[in-house]
């Protein structure tokens, strides 16, 4: 729609396995005015890799992110690669207004036009929360053992 084309949305998507799942992801989600940064695992085995390489290079909006992680779940290093993607993204040419960071085994309950209409909502505001945690999880995410 008009609305969709005029609010184009950025997509980090970490992957790790399962292609099949990956590839019913990005159909779900892809519209030729968004942008696609997908970060594999470094772990992740060559013929994945591969097959997502293949896959996105079909696509002038969609591409590999210029650095890998070995991304360990609950870990810097998955920061690490969604801050990959982001940077760049941000050199993409595509005027973007949001981004939205998914793994590969996530998939959408909204459309495009019903994520498209929720973000606007916003008016350009993060939705990401900046509170801190209550004091009976300040343990647990404090230090690392």
């Amino acid at each position: 729609s008009a609305e969709e084309a005029a609010f184009p949305v950025a997509y980090v998507m970490t992957l790790h396995k399962e292609f099949e799942t990956f590839e019913r992801l990005f159909r779900a989600v892809y519209m030729p005015q968004n942008v696609y940064c997908v970060h594999v695992d470094a772990k992740a085995p060559a013929p994945f890799r591969q097959a997502v390489q293949r896959l996105v290079g079909c696509f002038p909006n969609a591409f590999l992110a210029s650095r890998v992680e070995r991304v360990v779940y609950g870990g810097i290093s998955r920061l690490r690669a969604d801050l990959h993607c982001m940077r760049d993204l941000l050199a993409s040419a595509v005027p973007w207004r949001y981004l939205l960071n998914t793994c590969g085994q996530d998939f959408p309950l909204k459309t495009n036009r019903e994520i498209v209409r929720l973000l606007k909502g916003f008016g350009g505001k993060n939705i990401t929360p900046g509170v801190l945690p209550p004091p009976h999880v300040t343990a647990r995410t404090k230090y690392v053992h």
